[in-house]
């Protein structure tokens, strides 16, 4: 289980290092997609597996409280998305890839050092 989470660690640190030096490489692609499905059933699944697997590995990590808590917030983070449904999450999408492009350097300082965080917690 570690093993994923670790992959989810790797994969915030370079999504984060990617929105702070060159959001454009990280928003365009994004951009380009917003409009299919695909991409509003790939957020609710990654947010299911991940929030899943940071709330079993939490009880072994070194703070069990904060994956908790991150997990849950991960596991409602989906459930938002499913209620929400397709048209409101493309104009969401929107409306969080034209301020990651004004603000990516924030955004992905963020999300790094969250990955950071989440690797040195199982580690």
């Amino acid at each position: 289980m570690n093993y994923i989470i670790y992959l989810y660690g790797s994969l915030l640190i370079a999504g984060g290092l990617m929105l702070a030096i060159k959001p454009g490489y990280f928003v365009g692609p994004l951009k380009s997609h917003i409009e299919e499905f695909s991409l509003y059933i790939l957020a609710i699944g990654l947010r299911l597996l991940f929030g899943v697997v940071l709330v079993f590995a939490a009880e072994s990590s070194k703070f069990p409280v904060i994956l908790s808590v991150i997990g849950y917030i991960t596991l409602l983070a989906a459930a938002i998305l499913v209620v929400m449904g397709h048209t409101r999450f493309k104009s969401l999408m929107a409306w969080a890839l034209d301020r990651a492009m004004k603000h990516g350097w924030a955004s992905g300082l963020f999300t790094l050092l969250l990955g950071v965080f989440i690797i040195y917690a199982v580690a």
